[in-house]
């Protein structure tokens, strides 16, 4: 998924910008700047190497009797991401910022948001000597949600301000708006949309057809999402005319409200 730190607020010192990253992961694009409330996305299980540490971890929390009747009964301990979707959770708390402060930045707070993203179904056939691949969109996926990870996101001792909570809220309100404006977009360029592959072995095959799909128009139309997401985060906080300094520009942090609450007519997707 496409996974967004957004750091508000600037401290005295040298000034340090946001990390961005890109990643996919169960084939959720990664956002720098943000599957319903209250409801985590499904866990990870860990390998051999992430489940000793993860023993370890509740062997510190809870003892070694709750380790070992885990061990006993062979359960697999599973990492949870502590997330809130905007469509049931649209209004931050500082609660929700449940993170470690990072030390290294100049802010004094950081949001992390995400976006959920297309997944794929596909299907190999034997015909003669080769197999033919097809692979489809999920159509379950084309929901696409705007989300915040809370056990990523942290705000420092004494700095929980109700006008960097309003700045913070901005940038969750957004992700939301762009994501919506992202999924339909991909609605009207999905129907009937498939890729094929063609090999000696079904697995290849369908990695070519999962390949082939991914040149289509829903996945261009996600990518011109994420990178109006990217500017509009970015405008938000740095325009040297129209951004708000990280939120310490109050008319410029007014303007941006209202254009939110206008569905941000200045960010079409395309």
């Amino acid at each position: 998924m496409v996974e967004r730190l957004q750091g508000r607020h600037k401290r005295s010192g040298p000034t340090a910008k946001p990390d961005a990253r890109t990643d996919r992961d169960d084939m959720e694009p990664l956002v720098r700047f943000r599957p319903t409330a209250g409801v985590l996305p499904q866990p990870r299980v860990l390998e051999a190497a992430g489940r000793a540490r993860m023993l370890v971890a509740l062997q510190r929390l809870y003892g070694n009797r709750a380790v070992q009747r885990l061990v006993a009964d062979g359960a697999t301990p599973t990492v949870q991401r502590d997330s809130v979707e905007h469509v049931a959770h649209p209004t931050l708390r500082w609660q929700d910022f449940k993170g470690k402060p990072n030390g290294a930045s100049s802010y004094d707070a950081a949001t992390y948001s995400r976006r959920t993203g297309l997944s794929m179904r596909g299907k190999a056939t034997k015909t003669g000597g080769a197999w033919t691949a097809e692979a489809t969109l999920d159509a379950s996926s084309l929901d696409l949600r705007a989300s915040m990870d809370r056990g990523r996101s942290w705000v420092r001792k004494g700095k929980q301000s109700a006008d960097l909570l309003r700045h913070e809220q901005g940038h969750f309100d957004v992700q939301h708006v762009l994501v919506e404006k992202g999924e339909t977009a991909i609605r009207a360029v999905a129907t009937g949309v498939t890729g094929t592959g063609t090999a000696s072995r079904p697995k290849k095959a369908l990695k070519l057809a999962f390949a082939d799909l991914q040149t289509t128009a829903p996945f261009t139309k996600l990518a011109g999402t994420d990178r109006v997401i990217v500017a509009a985060h970015n405008d938000y906080d740095e325009h040297p005319t129209l951004g708000t300094d990280h939120g310490t520009k109050p008319a410029q942090q007014a303007q941006w409200e209202a254009d939110i609450a206008a569905d941000l007519p200045g960010y079409p997707v395309r």
